[in-house]
Formats: structure tokens, C-alpha cells, sequence
């Protein structure tokens, strides 16, 4: 595929242009500023100090000789450096003399102040070099406070810095030069891009592909290249491996592929058995944040005291359902230790049994080799299912209540479909949304079932928690949960948009986020625009009796769930197993050709890894600027997995209920090869 592809003029073509239209995007000079002690900052810094915060101002302290890297701000174009910086000394010492180098060509020494100020240098057009890297060096006089004024703190302190920021000088029409390495890198992931492409499209189609990619990254790069240049060879690597692995996969015959791929499985349900390890070690030394706080409001319940504290600020108290404190009650009855560990045992119970249901539910493909491994290694590694249990999140029990629901629709066996939607429903409201599905079905019995439920569940939870309880809830507590949040952990539609606008530290902390018309509009747009996705490719199959249309219709709507509530933490796509476990099903393939299969599973596979990488263990790098944008892979994830299973849809034949299987939701699979 990669060979022919090099025979042909489109690839040589995308170059070309790819070259042109980045060198374009280098011609915009915009200011590019590292904003010291802010969230992310540490990746572009050397030898300062930790975050510090003052009157407002977030700052670093420096050494007697720091660095902060401007990486691919593109060369052979002069430059306005500014530093903001603050000279403050301990009484009885002088201001310290401060030296600024870039590049390691010094560019001034001063005298800096006991106050803020801005510091404004030029930087020669040849200072940037080819590499299109600046490194600003800052050496100023430093002092010891355990010398000056005693006690234990040995730093050595130079001077506190706000700032960094560079933009690029000259006449309109001097061509900035693209700094070397980033360029070469986006180039190529333009290429991977095409080459994916190319799997599933038409040359043409493929072409387009590649120029849309081509504009979204030259656009990120002319408005924040120094977010997207230390990143750009991932931007290439993710692409690059997804057309090595369909490449090998071509190439291997299937009988030399059972020994990797079986390395490569054991490895990761090693790798996962590892992670489950130590994270279930913490949940026994009684870590679990989440649960401690629903236990808190359970003990408070319990003793007859107000559940909600409407003087503290949102996600400061309890701010869950009642019915989370009241399921939370039996566990009060022993110390919180005791208490996270028998609810981890619970979890763990939990995940088993709704493995054990997805099988049952003539799911025997799983107890095949590979699947029982692909399997092991999916859940073993989801990184949702386990920040689900180490935080003590009900995520697994919405999951086993979602596969009953499942199981009980496939087996017949409406009415506890139903309950188990509407106990769901309860807990948190997305799943709710699953009983819009059964009503464009037509099961009705489901709906019926469902509301019954929650109205038993609602009258129990009102007896035992008061209605007072309740009316603060639906009152105070869930419109301000329904506005969103832009933190980093929120992977649905509404926390990307609110991220679009907002900084920190409404990003990397738990606040309430400020009215924002444009986020809740381009929110609901998004959202009814998946929504009208559902609709449209279920318009045909409102009567499917097809088991295998009904998973793969069920997974997609569980895979929606997260995407477009208004809160969709990083953990509730604890809820993928499911969905993930439908989509290894071998009979998926019969009707796609072997292209087609390839990608999607390169699509599949990639986005399982992006589910399965911590949140935490790249975040931080991404917080600023453009690179926001990195902060919701896990929704990317999420779409990638709902495009895959709305075109699984799409190619499924339409099935018809005989009257028996009207009456049970069940129908054998009828699939035409």
C-alpha cells in the first residue's frame, strides 16, 4: 500500500503543498508567551524554582542561571523579546544586576527593580539560527535566604519571573523560515494522514483528507506553534504507527501474526494485572477521595443532618444524588477503611459479573481464543475502569447496570431491562437516555418497567432523605451541574468547549465555569448533531429484530452517553467495556471488505490505547494556549468509537421481528455475507 502510494503524484503533490501552507502559517506573527507558574509550564523551563503565587500573580523563582525554550518560533526574522520580571531582595540587600542571552548571545545586563516590570530586548535575525528555536537564558545575582535572614531554606534565588513572551519583527514581506525539525514532522503526519486515509477512501478522498489535516495543524501552528513544535513529532508518531500496523498487517501471513500478537496480549494483560495491582494496594490502604466523600454525606444523612451545604462552593461538599448517599448508608456501619475496602471488593464483584452478563448474552466468541485475551487486556488496562475504583466512583455499578439492561433485553426479559435503566437513571441521568432508544424501538414494556422503577426508587429516596434534600438538589445542585465544567478530567462535548474559552484555573481545578453562550451553543449544536446521527441510521431499524444490529445499535448509544453530557468525567467511560467487547465480535467482518476492516481496527486499536494512558501522565503539558486541545483525547477517543460503530450500522442488513420475537426483543442473527 505505502509503496504504490510513493509511485503516485498525490503523495509528492500533498508535500508540496504541505511545505507552501506551513511556510504560510511561520509568516503570522502572533506573540508566543510562557506564562511562568501557571499549570503546564514545566516542560519549557530549566532550573527554576516551584510555582509560586502572589497578589494575583502566578511566578518562579530563578537560579543564578535559568532557561526558558521558545521552541518553533521559525528563524530568519528579528525578534521582540520581553521578560516580565521582579528584582525584590530582603532589606539590606542591593537589587540584583540581571544578564538576558538568547541563544546564547547576550542580548542585555541591567539593573532590575523591587517591582514587576516588563523588559523589552531585540533579538537579531540571525540569533534564531535554522533550528527555529530560542532559548532565553536569565542569570541574574542570586542570594541564599538560610545566608541572609536564617532558617532551612538553601535556594538559591536570582529573581522572580511572570513571563516570557517573543514576537517576531521586520517588514511584512521578510519569509520567516520554519523551524527545521517541526516542519519535517508535521509534513510526514500529513502524509501518515493520507496514507490512513487512503486505507478506507479514494485517492481523492484521501487528498482531502489530507488537506483538511493539513489546514487544522497549520492553523494550530500559526496561533500557537510554541504549544504545537515540542509536540510535533507525536502529532506524526500516532498517525505513523497506525500505518505500520495496517502495513504489517497486510504483509504478515495470518498463521506468523498468532506469535506477536499473543507477545503482545500477554504482555499488555501483564501490564494490566500490574496496574490493577497497584492501584487496588492504594484502595486497600483506604485511598478512594470520591467514596469518602459519598460516605461522608452518608454518615451525615444517617445522624439526620442536612445533606447539602449550599454556602460552600460546587464540588467542595456533597454533590451527588441523594440515593448515591442513601446506597452509601450500609456502608457507614463500619470505619471508612473498612468501608473502601468492602466497596472496592464490590466493584471488583461487579466488573465480574457484568463480564460473566456480556457473555451470557450469546456473547461466546469471548471464551475463544483471542478474544478471552483481547478481552483481559482491555479491561485490565482501561484506565476509566480503574481511576473508577481507586476514587471509589459507582462508574462499575452504572456498568453492570447498563449490561443487565442489555442481557435482559437479548434474554427477553424486558421488565428487568427496564429497572435496571431506571435504578441507572437514578444514580446519574445519562443513562436515562438509553430508555429514548427502547421508545423509538417500541418497547414499551422496557419504558413502562423503567419509569416504574423510578418512581419506587425516587418514593424510597424521598422517605429516607427528606424532601428537603431533593428540592436543593434539583434546585441548587443539578443546574449549576447541567452548565458543565471546563475542568481537564471532563471529557464530553461540553467540558472541550468550555476549555475552547476558558483558562486556568478553570481547567486543572473544580470550579464553576462563567455564563459562556458561544460554548453552550457550539455544545448543544455538536451534540444534536450526533443525536441526529442515532436518529438517522436507526430511521430503518425501529422494528430490527437482528441481535447483532441491536449491540452494535445499543453500543452506540452507550458510547454517546459521555459524549454529550453536560459532566462526563474521564471515568465514566468505565462504561465502554461494553461497547469495546461488542466490537471485537468476529462476525462484524463478514460483510466488510479487508481495507475497511483494517482500518477501522487500526481506528479501534488506537483509540483503546488512548483510553488506557492516564489523563494525568500527560495533561500537564497541554494547558495552555492551542494545546487545550490535547486535554480531550478521551473524547476524541469516544468519537473515533461512535464513527466506527455508526458505519458498522450502516453496512448491517435490517432485520424484521417475526410476532414471537416482537413480544421478547429477541430474534436469531440473521447475517448475509
Amino acid at each position: 500500500m505505502v509503496v504504490n502510494e510513493l509511485k503516485s503524484k498525490s503523495v509528492y503533490v500533498l508535500w508540496a503543498i504541505s511545505v507552501v501552507v506551513l511556510t504560510l502559517a511561520y509568516q503570522v506573527k502572533a506573540p508566543m508567551q510562557i506564562d511562568l507558574g501557571e499549570k503546564g509550564d514545566g516542560s519549557y523551563l530549566r532550573n527554576f524554582h516551584d510555582a509560586e503565587r502572589a497578589d494575583g500573580v502566578s511566578y518562579r523563582w530563578s537560579s543564578d542561571r535559568s532557561s526558558v525554550a521558545l521552541p518553533g518560533i521559525g528563524g530568519n526574522a528579528p525578534a521582540l523579546l520581553r521578560v516580565r520580571l521582579n528584582g525584590s531582595r530582603p532589606s539590606g540587600l542591593p537589587l540584583p544586576r540581571v544578564s538576558i542571552a538568547a541563544n546564547g548571545h547576550e542580548v542585555a545586563s541591567f539593573t532590575a527593580t523591587d517591582q514587576f516590570e516588563i523588559y523589552e530586548f531585540a533579538v537579531s535575525r540571525g540569533t534564531v539560527g535554522i533550528s527555529g528555536n530560542l532559548e532565553v537564558e536569565i542569570s541574574p545575582e542570586f542570594f541564599v535566604p538560610n545566608q541572609v535572614m536564617g532558617g532551612g531554606d538553601l535556594r538559591q534565588l536570582g529573581v522572580l519571573v511572570d513571563f516570557v513572551s517573543v514576537e517576531l519583527q521586520g517588514e511584512p514581506t521578510a519569509i520567516v523560515i520554519p523551524a527545521l525539525l517541526p516542519a519535517i514532522y508535521l509534513v510526514g503526519a500529513v502524509s501518515a494522514i493520507y496514507l490512513l486515509a487512503r486505507w478506507v477512501l479514494s485517492r481523492r478522498g484521501a487528498f482531502a483528507v489530507g488537506v483538511l489535516a493539513l489546514l487544522g495543524l497549520s492553523l494550530a501552528l500559526a496561533v500557537g506553534r510554541i504549544y504545537l513544535a515540542p509536540h510535533s513529532f507525536w502529532v506524526l508518531a500516532i498517525p505513523g504507527l497506525g500505518v505500520l500496523i495496517m502495513e504489517l498487517a497486510r504483509r504478515i501471513p495470518p498463521m506468523a501474526k498468532a506469535i506477536p500478537l499473543s507477545t503482545a496480549l500477554v504482555l499488555a494483560v501483564v501490564l494490566g494485572l500490574w496496574r490493577f495491582a497497584s492501584m487496588a494496594e492504594l484502595s486497600w490502604m483506604g485511598v478512594a477521595p470520591d467514596f469518602a466523600n459519598n460516605y461522608t454525606g452518608a454518615m451525615v444523612l444517617r445522624s439526620g443532618g442536612t445533606l447539602y451545604n449550599t454556602n460552600l462552593p460546587l464540588f467542595v461538599g456533597y454533590d451527588n444524588p441523594p440515593l448515591t448517599a442513601i446506597l452509601t448508608m450500609p456502608l457507614t456501619l463500619f470505619d471508612l477503611r473498612t468501608a473502601i475496602r468492602l466497596f472496592f471488593s464490590l466493584n471488583v464483584f461487579l466488573l465480574i459479573a457484568s463480564l460473566a452478563l456480556i457473555v451470557a448474552a450469546k456473547k461466546e466468541y469471548l471464551l475463544r481464543y483471542p478474544y478471552w485475551l483481547v478481552a483481559l487486556a482491555l479491561v485490565l488496562n482501561l484506565d476509566p475502569v480503574l481511576d473508577s475504583m481507586l476514587l471509589g466512583q459507582l462508574d462499575l455499578l452504572i456498568l453492570f447496570l447498563i449490561v443487565v439492561s442489555y442481557w435482559g433485553y437479548r434474554s427477553g426479559r424486558e421488565v428487568v431491562a427496564g429497572a435496571s435503566l431506571g435504578l441507572a437513571a437514578m444514580i446519574k441521568l445519562s443513562p436515562g437516555l438509553l430508555l429514548l432508544y427502547f421508545l423509538v424501538k417500541r418497547r414499551f414494556r422496557v419504558v413502562a418497567s423503567a419509569f416504574a422503577t423510578v418512581a419506587l426508587i425516587g418514593s424510597l429516596s424521598l422517605l429516607v432523605a427528606g424532601p428537603k434534600a431533593h428540592i436543593v438538589f434539583l434546585t441548587d445542585i443539578l443546574p449549576t451541574l447541567l452548565a458543565g465544567s471546563a475542568q481537564m478530567d471532563n471529557q464530553s462535548l461540553n467540558g472541550f468547549f468550555n476549555r475552547l474559552y476558558l483558562e486556568a484555573p478553570f481547567i486543572t481545578e473544580l470550579a464553576e465555569v462563567p455564563p459562556l453562550p458561544q460554548a453552550r451553543i457550539l455544545t448543544l449544536l455538536t451534540s444534536a448533531l450526533l443525536v441526529g446521527i442515532v436518529a438517522f441510521l436507526l430511521r430503518k431499524r425501529l422494528v430490527s429484530g437482528n441481535d447483532l444490529g441491536f449491540d452494535v445499535e445499543y453500543s452506540l448509544v452507550v458510547i454517546l452517553l459521555p459524549l454529550i453530557s453536560s459532566i462526563a468525567w474521564h471515568h465514566y467511560m468505565a462504561w465502554y467495556v461494553l461497547p469495546l467487547l461488542v466490537l471485537v465480535n468476529p462476525r462484524l467482518r463478514l460483510s466488510l471488505s479487508r481495507k475497511t476492516c483494517s482500518a477501522l481496527a487500526t481506528v479501534g486499536l488506537l483509540s483503546c490505547i488512548t483510553l488506557c494512558i492516564p489523563i494525568a501522565s500527560y495533561a500537564t503539558s497541554f494547558l495552555n494556549g492551542p494545546a487545550k486541545v490535547l486535554l480531550s483525547m478521551r473524547l476524541y477517543a469516544g468519537l473515533a468509537l461512535f464513527g466506527i460503530s455508526a458505519y458498522l450500522i450502516s453496512r448491517l442488513p435490517v432485520g424484521h421481528c417475526t410476532e414471537a420475537s416482537r413480544s421478547t426483543g429477541y430474534e436469531p442473527e440473521k447475517i448475509s455475507v
